[in-house]
């Protein structure tokens, strides 16, 4: 009878394991899908950036697996120092749901997907609405980091505080949403 029913425990982990292993294999299998998915999108956002001469990156916006925004370099089409992807994406998603709803939407279920690394630029917008998951399909070299972090040090050593800021404060008093509180930058 113990004989019988570690053969019956066994048989319940094998079956077990056999049904772990296949929603593990379709949980894969469907994320590779819409992995495809989202390289066939970048790969269509970036050609568009092929006839103004841009650099051909592009970048997506998602939102529980749902494309929320879209974007492609377009500096040299717009003239816009920020018409970077990675902003373009952020602002598409924007438009597209609303700030406020935006702003409130859930972290955890928001990523970027680009085709290469974020720019110091793109990465600040990235901090700023509060986008931690950043893939990106090709990454840049370490020296580009490293010059990136001496130009930092070097901001950081000429930037200058002039002595009156009574004129953005007065600023941020006419504004609705600071009249009762000013915030602290």
């Amino acid at each position: 009878m113990k004989r019988f029913f570690a053969v019956l425990s066994i048989v319940r982990l094998v079956i077990i394991c056999i049904i772990v292993f296949r929603s593990q294999f379709y949980r894969i299998s469907s994320n590779k899908k819409l992995i495809d998915q989202y390289k066939r999108e970048l790969s269509g956002l970036g050609l568009a950036t092929l006839k103004p001469q841009d650099i051909p990156i592009s970048a997506i916006i998602i939102y529980n697996y749902n494309v929320i925004g879209r974007g492609f370099n377009t500096v040299a089409r717009d003239s816009d120092a920020g018409g970077h992807a990675v902003i373009n994406a952020i602002s598409d998603a924007i438009k597209n749901v609303g700030l406020e709803n935006f702003i409130n939407l859930d972290r955890d279920s928001l990523k970027l997907i680009t085709t290469y690394e974020p720019c110091a630029m793109c990465k600040g917008a990235l901090y700023e609405y509060k986008i931690d998951k950043v893939e990106f399909l090709k990454s840049k070299a370490l020296s580009h980091w490293l010059e990136d972090s001496y130009t930092d040090f070097i901001y950081e050593l000429n930037k200058r505080r002039l002595d009156n800021s009574e004129i953005q404060d007065s600023l941020f008093r006419l504004h609705p949403a600071y009249k009762q509180e000013m915030p602290d930058y």
